[in-house]
């Protein structure tokens, strides 16, 4: 049994403020089998946040040794020993890390995987250089636990079992244990800052404190692993629920040769890659990002949650954020998930896209929507509302369906219930892909209206006539608006262009009846600079997202309201870069690095985005032109381990800070939507078409398919008018009668409601061409036997009198 030592207890509680790593990470390592729950980061030779026992729990803040001839220098591997970081083999997410003396005169190699079968960091370790130099070494390790994904709190003790040395945390029930197959020499526990073990070497070189505890605050464990006689060693980072499990897991995993451990990891990353597409043939690099793209997206698949995929394992501005801030992007957001399974489904592996369906829908909220970004247990963290986030859900069901992979789950109910939330909560969006901003949204409108035709033709399949005609329905009301919300006529950012799509047509959700014209109105982006201009014209705020339009076949590449929006984004996002063309997500956007290379926290300037290249590849595609320039510019934009950032550092280098020309910022890094963009896109470029086009969609709107003119009326959005020769539809969550009039009351109508089996009720009024009246009506609800208590008023435009 373990004997926790406590005396004596650090000084110097309880630290200073905790704070996580850089996000631009290195590699991600964790093993392909769903037993080892562990999953780590890397980044400037160290280890970074390890996760544990699910993929959105960062457990620790770093890993690294520290070396001093106890004299005349000290060295941290991170801060002053020169990194190179290269994978273990073709497949699997093991990583060698060398680190060497800037002096030449010893370097350090680390090969670092998980264990396959234990939630166990293995580090293998091995110190090169003139053997007599080495001699004169001591060698450290220093861990910072931040158990419970928080660095206050924690408490690590100095423990020992049958005259073995371990050094271990523990916080609210979470264990972690560290060890060697080298036995430690000297052991301290301390607080960041003040008195762990980083602080003591680098006064004197030597390790003067011998804490055995240190409780309740931002600690960190240090131990010096005995070099004197073998300089190749094995680490071992153990966690679990207890103690016992932590140590034992350890003892377990350290009794075993790594050279065996090493062998099964990359054999089950082996086998797990052999039934992928091979997709190489247009990558430029021999495959190596298309591979590495793939085992990502698999890594980020947690092991206990199965098909909970998250959008990245970084935390973006780490270094800048601490325990108030528990969110990174190791959360789920259904966007970037479904993007993930799709990319992986465009390499060959229906499985997992499978799982992540039925997650999603026993992840679905009562209402049928999906909460902006969630834990993995299926608990929001911020609980703002994208529509596309409920929308894709469907359109990766109904992919899918037609793929034959849904196999026995009955994905259906889900499809109804989400698509019943779009047409009761839409069409104006909370919030639209930039999580920043309300209103009609070029691409969040893309995966509404192909949403519903995906409902619309499960509904068919399964009998269900009524559904599926209101659903193609009121995508064709949202299909028939797109341009008249978010087009506008009066663009001033490129001479000669009037007519383009902008980024948003800001309308809050709560203006019920609001005016609708683009031209009118202005765009608050929240994240500038303070003190600056942060209002604009809504035509002046510009993004790519009407190429969603394209992908999903609602609109045809090459018309020449989208050749000239595509010249308006050129214009105001583009930058090119030796490797190729990058765009900046909109006009006078401030999330991204700040110009003085200082993190993003609250405002910044927005940097160009690698996925955005691979969106437009697509477009380029569908239009008929060459997408490789496109592939090569995403291949170069990746780092020599092959991982995609969301930024590029587009300003003179910084070397201070890390930031390079053409390189990743501090946001997130590896971000899995673009590396699913470009599975999708070199799979596109095979197939010679769009991967992610819906063939029905493509039917319905460029191939004549779509059905007569409609409006929709309803409560919250009491349109103003309607067009002669339109269907007006008056659309309730509940049963009623119409009360209604055309000719200003002279006559009355009254009209019971239809309902439809997704649990909505409508009244259609035909408007006539020669229609000038406006209509006019009000409510009484059969529940309650109640008036409404208004009468609401829809004029007639366009009429053509008698």
């Amino acid at each position: 049994m373990a004997i926790l030592l406590e005396d004596p207890r650090a000084t110097g509680a309880p630290g200073i403020p905790p704070r996580w790593t850089r996000s631009a990470k290195d590699a991600v390592v964790t093993a392909y089998s769903s037993v080892s729950r562990v999953w780590v980061t890397a980044s400037s030779g160290v280890l970074n946040e390890i996760y544990f026992p699910t993929i959105d729990q960062p457990q620790v803040r770093d890993l690294q040794y520290l070396i001093t001839d106890g004299e005349t220098f000290f060295h941290e591997e991170r801060r002053n020993l020169h990194a190179i970081t290269e994978y273990l083999g073709e497949h699997g997410l093991g990583i060698r890390i060398t680190n060497s003396d800037p002096g030449g005169r010893y370097r350090i190699v680390k090969e670092v995987i998980a264990d396959p079968h234990q939630p166990v960091v293995l580090v293998h370790t091995r110190i090169e250089g003139d053997p007599a130099f080495l001699r004169t070494l001591h060698l450290y390790v220093l861990l910072a636990p931040h158990l419970g994904v928080g660095g206050w709190g924690n408490t690590g003790n100095v423990a020992r079992i049958e005259g073995h040395d371990y050094l271990t945390a523990h916080k609210d029930g979470a264990w972690l244990s560290l060890a060697a197959t080298l036995p430690f020499v000297q052991l301290s526990c301390g607080y960041v800052g003040a008195t762990d073990g980083w602080q003591d070497l680098a006064t004197n070189f030597k390790l003067d404190y011998r804490f055995a505890s240190a409780h309740d605050g931002n600690i960190a464990l240090t131990g010096e692993i005995d070099i004197s006689k073998r300089t190749e060693f094995t680490l071992g980072l153990s966690f679990g629920r207890t103690l016992h499990r932590a140590v034992t897991s350890l003892a377990q995993s350290l009794a075993l040769p790594f050279g065996e451990h090493r062998d099964r990891f990359l054999e089950q990353w082996g086998r797990a890659c052999r039934h992928f597409h091979q997709l190489e043939q247009f990558a430029s690099d021999g495959g190596t990002l298309y591979r590495r793209s793939r085992e990502l997206l698999l890594a980020h698949e947690d092991k206990t949650y199965a098909g909970a995929i998250i959008a990245s394992l970084s935390i973006p501005w780490g270094e800048a954020k601490g325990d108030e801030d528990l969110g990174g992007y190791h959360l789920v957001w259904t966007r970037d998930m479904v993007n993930s399974a799709t990319g992986l489904l465009a390499a060959g592996d229906s499985t997992t896209p499978e799982r992540a369906l039925i997650y999603l829908a026993c992840s679905q909220q009562s209402d049928g929507g999906f909460p902006q970004n969630f834990w993995i247990d299926g608990e929001p963290y911020w609980r703002g509302i994208q529509l596309d986030e409920v929308a894709f859900p469907i359109i990766l069901a109904w992919r899918l369906h037609k793929a034959g992979a849904l196999k026995g789950f009955a994905v259906y109910p889900m499809v109804l219930h989400a698509a019943r939330y779009l047409m009761v909560n839409g069409p104006v969006t909370p919030q639209e892909r930039w999580e920043e901003n309300a209103g009609y949204s070029p691409s969040t409108l893309a995966s509404n209206i192909t949403a519903l035709v995906c409902a619309a033709c499960l509904a068919r399949e399964h009998g269900d006539l009524a559904s599926a005609r209101y659903l193609e329905e009121y995508a064709d009301f949202l299909e028939s608006h797109v341009e008249t919300w978010t087009v506008t006529n009066h663009g001033t950012l490129v001479p000669g262009i009037r007519r383009h799509y902008i980024r948003i047509n800001p309308i809050d959700p709560s203006e019920h009846e609001a005016d609708e014209d683009p031209d009118k109105r202005f765009v608050m982006i929240h994240n500038r600079p303070p003190g600056t201009r942060a209002a604009f014209p809504a035509a002046e705020i510009v993004d790519a997202g009407f190429l969603e339009l394209v992908r999903y076949g609602i609109r045809k590449a090459g018309d020449a309201l989208m050749e000239d929006s595509l010249r308006v984004i050129d214009a105001a996002l583009k930058h090119d870069y030796p490797a190729g063309p990058c765009w900046k997500r909109y006009t006078h956007d401030g999330y991204g690095q700040r110009d003085d290379g200082g993190p993003f926290l609250g405002w910044g300037r927005g940097r160009p985005w690698p996925l955005l290249t691979g969106e437009r590849a697509h477009y380029e595609l569908a239009a008929g032109r060459d997408p490789r320039p496109y592939i090569r510019a995403i291949e170069h934009f990746a780092n020599p381990t092959r991982l995609l950032p969301e930024q590029l550092w587009d300003q003179p280098d910084l070397p201070q800070q890390l930031l390079y020309y053409g390189c990743q910022t501090g946001s997130a890094m590896p971000l899995m939507w673009a590396h699913a963009e470009y599975v999708k896109l070199l799979r596109s470029t095979t197939d010679g078409r769009v991967f992610d086009l819906i063939d029905e969609v493509a039917q319905r709107y460029q191939r004549g398919g779509r059905g007569a003119p409609i409006e929709i009326w309803k409560t919250n959005r009491r349109v103003r008018s309607v067009a002669a020769g339109t269907r007006l539809r008056i659309q309730a969550t509940e049963a009623f009668a119409l009360h209604w009039t055309k000719d200003e009351w002279q006559t009355a109508q009254d009209t019971a409601s239809t309902s439809t089996p997704l649990g909505l009720h409508y009244v259609d009024i035909g408007v006539g061409e020669a229609e000038q009246a406006p209509i006019r009506f009000t409510f009484h609800w059969r529940e309650g036997d109640r008036w409404e208590g208004r009468d609401y008023v829809v004029e007639v435009s366009g009429g053509k009198g008698c």
